[in-house]
C-alpha cells in the first residue's frame, strides 16, 4: 500500500507494521521491488523508514500522512539520537539478518535435496 505525505509525494510502500510494548504502532516503509530484493541478498543496506501511527491522517486505498516528507525526516533524525530507540532498531536489524540467514539455509537445504534426489534416479 502506497504511503503519501501531506504534500502528495509518494514516500514508499508499507511493508510491515510494528507494535511496541505500550501498544503503539508504527509502519515500516520499504522501497520498490528491486530495492527490497537487493537488501534481501545483502547488496544494499537494509535501511527502512519507520512511521509512527500519530502521523497517519487516513488509510484507504493509500496511507496519507499529516506531515511532509521533510518534516518526517527531521523527526526521524531527532528520534534516532534516542539511545533506547537505537538499541531497539539494532535488535530488530539483527532479527531480520537472522531470519535472512535462516531462509538462505532453508533454500540451500532444499536445493541440496533436489540435487540428491535427481542423482538417485
Amino acid at each position: 500500500m502506497d504511503i503519501i505525505d501531506s504534500k502528495g509525494v509518494k514516500i514508499g510502500q508499507a511493508v510491515d507494521i510494528d507494535f511496541d510494548k505500550d501498544g503503539s504502532a508504527a509502519l515500516t516503509v520499504g522501497g520498490g521491488f528491486i530495492e527490497e530484493k537487493l537488501e534481501a541478498i545483502g547488496l544494499l543496506d537494509d535501511i527502512d523508514i519507520i512511521i509512527p501511527a500519530k502521523v497517519i491522517q487516513s488509510i484507504s486505498k493509500r496511507i496519507i500522512l499529516n506531515i511532509s516528507r521533510g518534516d518526517l525526516k527531521d523527526n526521524l533524525d531527532r528520534a534516532l539520537e534516542d539511545s533506547e530507540l537505537r538499541e531497539y532498531r539494532e535488535g530488530r536489524i539483527a532479527d531480520r539478518e537472522a531470519e535472512k540467514l535462516k531462509e538462505s539455509r532453508i533454500r540451500e537445504h532444499e536445493s541440496l535435496k533436489i540435487k540428491m534426489s535427481s542423482r538417485t534416479r
